[in-house]
């Protein structure tokens, strides 16, 4: 798997003006105002022409005052809580960090590629998601959903070529089933809203178009094209 240059990639896209990132607050090291705490999708705009008398990005974290309603604010932003990456008038199209992304979101992806792949119907079901993310977290997956281990075991010994790519698209069709038998995408759903920042004072206009901009965390999972 490649890991992404955080830092280059946020000084890349600072370039050419102003941008949006979505950040984890409840990463270690993170500090952000109380109203920010405990939230898994924390959206903030960053620019080197903001009125900030402070703004290095090295190679751990970005640290920068903030102004939230109207008063400055010391954030520090370690690189590993950050997930994803716009240009701000653009939040839509921009750069996920997959290792960044919150557990909870990963999750949902992964039951939604399920439910978009049998909705697909293709005679090839290569999902390989569990095998494309960090170890600990496809485990942890696993374990969250309380599914049996084999969907990336045996997706990684049908990379090694030890079993074969019929068994590994069985496999993942039957996993499919058993998310599709407990009606977890729902849940799933309903869950990560939960647990996503809403500013309480802002008022229903502003949350409503707020929600039109809502990060696609499964954008990157869109299939390939057939050949």
């Amino acid at each position: 798997m490649t890991t992404l240059n955080v830092k280059e990639l946020l000084n890349n896209y600072l370039d050419s003006g102003k941008i949006l990132i979505a950040i984890d607050s409840n990463t270690e090291g993170v500090i952000l105002p109380d109203a920010y705490k405990n939230s898994i999708q924390v959206k903030l705009n960053l620019s080197r022409k903001f009125n900030t008398t402070v703004f290095e990005i090295t190679d751990e974290k970005v640290t920068v005052d903030l102004t939230f309603s109207g008063e400055k604010f010391m954030c520090e932003i370690p690189l590993q809580s950050i997930y994803y990456v716009a240009m701000a008038e653009d939040p839509l199209n921009g750069v996920e960090v997959v290792e960044n992304m919150p557990i909870e979101l990963l999750e949902l992806a992964y039951q939604l590629e399920l439910a978009a792949e049998d909705r697909r119907n293709a005679d090839s079901k290569d999902i390989d998601f569990l095998s494309s993310i960090p170890s600990d977290k496809a485990d942890k997956i696993e374990k969250d959903l309380g599914l049996s281990p084999r969907a990336s075991e045996i997706s990684k010994r049908a990379s090694e070529g030890s079993v074969s790519k019929k068994q590994v698209q069985d496999d993942m069709f039957d996993t499919f089933m058993e998310l599709l038998a407990r009606e977890e995408l729902r849940e799933a759903m309903a869950d990560v809203s939960s647990k996503v920042h809403a500013n309480p004072k802002a008022k229903t206009k502003k949350r409503a178009k707020k929600a039109n901009n809502e990060i696609d965390i499964t954008k990157f999972l869109k299939p390939k094209p057939k050949k």
